[in-house]
């Protein structure tokens, strides 16, 4: 009796592939997109850009390990150096730079699979990008500015378990974002360790 019950909890340990502490790296392709104020007008700027995070997280198996549950923290790299010219009561070019965020967010799923090794996920996330605007004008610096960006990160997943305590996973998603420019899709791979 006690050898089924040691044997019973064993299966349902190897199961749960997605429960607990992990670390991972995701690279992909973000929306990054800022905005400047000149002349009492609001100028935006938006692009596809490669980005790659660095993420730490927890996550919860339950309900016969098929409903998962995790929270989880990004720091980031981005390739966010945006410029656009505005025509106006003059010409001007407008350097946006960054170079990094951050963001908090959790997610759930479902696992799939006989083996249980298969995630499909939706995410939310937070995110904040900071940057730094300088107006130029005749090949010189006239003004500077700092402008902080929050959006809402949200999509799907897909994560797969590759034995012992790896996973790879990818991403389609979007940002609800907070200023007049044009939404694009975002696409990110990535790879976990659990602990």
């Amino acid at each position: 009796m006690a050898a089924y019950g040691q044997e019973k909890a064993a299966i349902s340990e190897g199961s749960r592939k997605f429960e607990g502490l992990y670390i991972g790296i995701n690279t992909g392709v973000q929306s990054v997109f800022s905005e400047a104020l000149i002349d009492e007008q609001r100028v935006p700027e938006q692009d596809s850009r490669w980005t790659a995070e660095f993420l730490i997280a927890h996550r919860w198996q339950f309900l016969n390990d098929r409903i998962v549950f995790g929270l989880e923290v990004q720091l980031g790299l981005t390739d966010g150096d945006l410029d656009r010219s505005f025509t106006g009561l003059r010409q001007l070019d407008i350097n946006f730079t960054n170079n990094s965020q951050a963001s908090l967010g959790y997610s759930m799923g479902y696992v799939s699979g006989k083996k249980k090794n298969i995630l499909l996920y939706t995410y939310l996330h937070q995110i904040r990008r900071s940057f730094d605007i300088s107006l130029t004008e005749d090949g010189s610096i006239i003004a500077w500015q700092r402008d902080s960006q929050t959006a809402l990160r949200y999509g799907l997943g897909l994560e797969y378990n590759l034995g012992r305590q790896f996973s790879t996973r990818l991403s389609l998603g979007s940002q609800n974002l907070k200023i007049n420019v044009d939404e694009a899709t975002e696409f990110t791979l990535g790879v976990i360790y659990q602990f």
